[in-house]
């Protein structure tokens, strides 16, 4: 998303689309990773109490500085280079994955960047590139908000030329006289940002369904074959996490 200096206008795109994501998905099966290099954090202000209360959801934290942008990148290119040769083998994408592993799912990832370039260096737009380009079929999405601002004049040619790549894999939409528009000129009309009164409407129904997905179980049997049952230590091959919630509660 281009928004030509209109200040906001990208941001609230990519939080209408964030919350259609979230609505037209069952409860964990949307993830986010959140980048606000300039707004530090307040570029997400509508999401702030529901990334406090779902972490897993949309991440630990909201990625601010150049090392946990640079991180996130590095990991989800990663995701990207090893999924394919593992969880998907045989499969033709995501969703063809999930029809048939109804038990242990794989959610989707949306990575959003809002201010970009802003603190990306060539080994970073190249991971991207990785991203974008073989990702989607994997369950990523990538949301960019480009702001031409943090176009570095000093940009190697070679830097350039992979941001013209990454561009190229994009969809782009460009915010023209307040209406965004295709190259070709067709219009895209979003829906309305959710204002704080329906997000708290929304992760009241969010949170009853989160529960029940995180309370559902998993048979031992799809963890430890049955016929390797009684014959070693489950310590092998079985690990139960226990520890104290926020209340006290273990």
């Amino acid at each position: 998303f281009s928004s030509r200096g209109i200040s906001g206008a990208s941001k609230i795109v990519i939080h209408s689309i964030m919350f259609s994501m979230l609505k037209n998905q069952p409860a964990t099966r949307q993830t986010f990773v959140l980048s606000d290099p300039e707004g530090r954090s307040k570029g997400f202000d509508p999401y702030l109490e529901f990334e406090k209360k779902y972490q897993d959801i949309m991440g630990e934290k909201i990625l601010v500085n150049k090392d946990d942008i640079r991180n996130a990148i590095f990991k989800l290119s990663q995701y990207v280079d090893e999924v394919g040769q593992s969880k998907f083998v045989g499969y033709r994408d995501i969703f063809d994955y999930n029809r048939n592993v109804t038990d242990k799912q794989e959610p989707l990832k949306c990575l959003c960047l809002l201010d970009f370039p802003k603190y990306f260096d060539e080994r970073m737009l190249d991971e991207l590139y990785n991203i974008v380009n073989n990702g989607a079929e994997y369950g990523i999405q990538v949301l960019i908000d480009f702001n031409e601002d943090y176009l570095n004049d000093n940009y190697r040619e070679s830097v350039m030329n992979i941001m013209s790549k990454i561009m190229s894999k994009c969809t782009q939409l460009e915010y023209v006289f307040g209406k965004w528009k295709f190259n070709n000129g067709v219009c895209l009309r979003f829906a309305t940002t959710p204002d704080s009164y329906i997000m708290r409407q929304f992760m009241n129904i969010y949170d009853e369904q989160y529960e029940d997905m995180k309370n559902t179980n998993l048979p031992l049997g799809k963890i430890i074959s049955r016929d390797k049952w009684f014959e070693s230590s489950s310590s092998d091959n079985l690990t139960i996490p226990i520890g104290k919630n926020e209340y006290g509660e273990i």
